[in-house]
C-alpha cells in the first residue's frame, strides 16, 4: 500500500503545482536519476519517440525493476519518480494502470503529448506487463 499513497502523492502534487513548479519537479528528480550508459544500446531503444528514450523493465526475485534512460531531462525525471514510487515493489499497483496516473498528471505544455503517449506509455506498459510475469 504505501507504493500507492505515493503515487497518489506525486500525482496530487503535479495538480496542484503550476507549470514552472511542475518543470522544477522534474529537472531535480531528473538529475537524481543515476546514470546507466548500459541501457542506452539500441535493442533498448523506442522506436519513433521525439526523445532518445532507452527501456529494460523486468522483474527480478518477484521485484520490479526498472532500467530507462532518456536524452530529455524532464522524461528521467518521470523515470525516476517512476522508479522511486515501484521498483522493488509487486505486480498489485503495477496492474491497476497506476504508472500512466502519473504521466497523466503533468501538464502537456510540460511533457509532449507525443513524447507521454510513445515512449512514457511504453514505459508504463512494459512496467504493468512485467508485473504480470510470474
Amino acid at each position: 500500500m504505501a507504493s500507492l499513497q505515493l503515487l497518489y502523492q506525486w500525482c496530487e502534487r503535479f495538480h496542484q503545482a503550476d507549470l514552472l513548479e511542475q518543470y522544477d519537479i522534474l529537472l531535480e528528480q531528473g538529475m537524481k536519476l543515476k546514470e546507466d550508459a548500459a541501457i542506452c544500446l539500441e535493442e533498448y531503444k523506442i522506436p519513433g519517440c521525439k526523445v532518445n528514450f532507452y527501456l529494460n523493465v523486468y522483474r527480478r526475485e518477484g521485484k520490479l525493476k526498472i532500467r530507462a534512460r532518456s536524452d530529455s531531462l524532464l522524461v528521467c525525471g518521470v523515470i525516476a519518480i517512476l522508479k522511486e514510487i515501484y521498483e522493488e515493489d509487486t505486480e498489485e499497483i503495477c496492474a491497476k494502470g497506476g504508472p500512466m496516473k502519473l504521466v497523466e498528471a503533468i501538464e502537456d505544455r510540460i511533457i509532449n503529448p507525443d513524447i507521454k503517449q510513445n515512449g512514457l506509455k511504453k514505459l508504463c506498459e512494459a512496467m504493468e506487463m512485467a508485473a504480470e510475469v510470474r
